[in-house]
């Protein structure tokens, strides 16, 4: 009895949720495409505070949280679509159960040849909310596991630059033979197991168990049970439900792609290739003031404009997090508290960490270096810290010029900057 009052319940909480499925996804759909405002900033902040050498991690880190959400974002659009569908079609169905041969507008030979041909409404309806009441799961599906492979490596990284890069010292010697252990036990492994020659072989199977079990527990913690469980219901009755398998599949690859695309928004390729504006003969638009009137984060210094026509360039080096740290270390500077010093020995190390950072940027105009009065400053657009400095062209002719920026970071390659412009000054009178 308490059996039979268990399956109403359920039948009635499915009959009833489609309610609750178009509200939560309508919600779903707006945070997360207004969350990929933040991992926008989330790229910016790990170019900021990684060392150019832990650019692949910031790659892994991000790709892995733009394609979760993706593939997030791809499933609850697609879900409120095939829920919206549905629903017209349950209403449809409501009036018009199914195709009428004697009230047809066409013939009866052309009706019965079509309505043969199209699938029965009542069938599709059916299809959809198949399809529909599994979307939910797959999706956290998904998510968990891409979303906890950025979270543990940016736990690591976090970890390893707080100790100096002691973590990653330790860890290194060990790091390709697990990187092997774990292309082999998630992918090598499991499709050998799967062969038909060792679907009955007890000690595959049980390997195959054992080793799932322990890598989704090191990857995914206290939610390997329910992301399994979900994987196995799937995996489980794919030969009885073959179709929303697949389609479960093809929207994965929809989310990946629309990921990937959402990337091209952000500076991620930065993470790639670092040291993309190094042609020296090619304008990029980042590197001019009046360009970056909506810019959120600045990658290299950047100068009033292309075309310079007063007698003064204005000149702004963005400094990383990592950047100043290393440059700090380097001249030994001490910690400023501004809360436990008086004024004058906060002028005093406000001045010692100025000199600091100046020195490891040399500035020179076609290729003369200049004695440019550097001072640190937060850029009024990006709130980005760096040095500010206002170079005179007074005695430059007219053409073609280029300024160029060397961030020498300690342990670090010197960082080049070259940036083109043409100075035509504006005749007084």
């Amino acid at each position: 009895m308490q059996e039979t009052k268990s399956l109403n319940w359920l039948k009635r909480l499915k009959e009833e949720s489609w309610e609750a499925e178009l509200l939560i996804s309508a919600a779903s759909i707006f945070v997360i495409f207004s969350s990929f405002a933040l991992l926008n900033e989330m790229v910016n902040v790990l170019i900021n505070y990684l060392p150019i050498k832990q650019y692949a991690f910031g790659l892994i880190i991000s790709l892995f949280a733009y394609l979760a959400l993706g593939v997030l974002g791809t499933f609850f659009a697609i879900h409120f679509a095939l829920r919206t569908y549905w629903i017209g079609l349950v209403g449809l169905n409501s009036v018009f159960p199914d195709y009428s041969l004697e009230d047809s507008a066409y013939s009866e030979i052309y009706t019965k040849k079509m309505s043969e041909k199209l699938p029965k409404l009542i069938n599709t309806i059916a299809a959809l909310d198949e399809v529909c009441s599994v979307i939910f799961s797959a999706a956290f599906a998904f998510l968990i596991p891409s979303l906890n492979i950025s979270i543990i490596l940016t736990f690591f990284l976090w970890i390893n630059n707080l100790s100096d890069n002691y973590l990653f010292s330790v860890t290194k010697p060990y790091l390709l033979p697990l990187s092997i252990v774990f292309i082999f036990v998630s992918s090598v492994f499991p499709t050998l197991a799967n062969l038909k020659v060792f679907k009955k072989n007890e000690r595959i199977q049980g390997l195959y168990y054992y080793s799932t079990v322990l890598l989704n527990k090191l990857l995914l913690g206290p939610f390997y049970r329910y992301v399994l469980q979900i994987w196995m219901i799937f995996a489980s009755n794919f030969k009885r439900k073959k179709s929303i398998v697949v389609t479960i599949i093809m929207m994965v690859f929809i989310g990946f792609g629309f990921g990937v695309n959402q990337i091209s928004y952000s500076h991620w390729d930065h993470f790639d290739n670092p040291h993309k504006y190094g042609d020296e003969g090619r304008l990029y638009p980042h590197h001019y003031k009046t360009n970056n009137a909506t810019e959120r984060f600045l990658l290299t210094p950047e100068i009033d404009s292309q075309v310079i026509s007063k007698s003064t360039l204005e000149l702004f080096v963005p400094l990383m997090k990592y950047e100043t740290k290393q440059m700090d270390k380097a001249c030994k500077l001490n910690e400023i508290d501004i809360h436990d010093m008086e004024l004058a020995e906060l002028q005093v190390e406000w001045k010692e960490q100025l000199d600091c950072y100046a020195h490891h940027v040399s500035v020179s105009i076609d290729n003369k270096t200049i004695s440019a009065d550097l001072i640190k400053i937060d850029h009024p657009v990006t709130d980005q810290f760096g040095l500010f400095a206002v170079i005179n062209l007074a005695t430059m002719e007219n053409g073609p010029h280029h300024v160029k920026i060397i961030k020498n970071i300690p342990n670090e390659e010197d960082q080049i900057t070259q940036i083109p412009f043409y100075f035509y000054p504006e005749k007084s009178g």
